[in-house]
């Protein structure tokens, strides 16, 4: 997992390549260190599932619940911290000016995720780390797309 995340394609700036693989890389040192702690605590929580399932055959836990919550305050908390560090990584980052693009801008991304930019007419645009697509919440069409996609899973939950 790590290995993977390690290899993956940098976006470097132009200017700053160093500097900006340097970002990347301990970027995605923390991420690989969140993943691999949420999976182990993933991993526990599913043994302990698995062992009041078949061993105590269907008898409730006591220990079950707040171990589950435990796990979810535990994960919460680790996704909090890596947001902070990674927005740390950021701050370093933006003292080097550099002429990138609009959308590698780091001003525009709040928490290194969510990308707000008013003047900037793309409704969908690259995700800075990782792969895939994100919203320009910026963009007045963003709040129906974000509605297109949470009705049908709200729907199902509360139906």
């Amino acid at each position: 997992m790590g290995v993977g995340m390690k290899s993956a394609k940098i976006q470097l700036s132009a200017q700053e390549k160093k500097a900006s693989a340097e970002r990347e890389l301990h970027q995605r040192k923390y991420g690989s260190w969140y993943l691999a702690a949420s999976n182990l605590g993933m991993t526990i929580l599913l043994v302990v599932l698995q062992y009041t399932s078949i061993i105590l055959q269907n008898e409730t836990a006591s220990y079950f619940f707040p171990l589950f919550t435990g796990f979810m305050i535990l994960t919460f908390g680790g996704l909090l911290l890596l947001i902070w560090r990674i927005s740390k990584s950021n701050e370093r980052f933006e003292t080097i000016h550099t002429n990138e693009s609009v959308s590698g801008d780091d001003r525009y991304w709040k928490w290194g995720i969510f990308y707000i930019n008013k003047d900037d007419s793309a409704l969908l645009i690259q995700k800075k780390f990782g792969v895939g697509w994100t919203v320009n919440f910026g963009n007045k069409w963003s709040v129906v797309v974000v509605l297109l996609i949470l009705l049908p899973i709200l729907l199902i939950i509360f139906i």
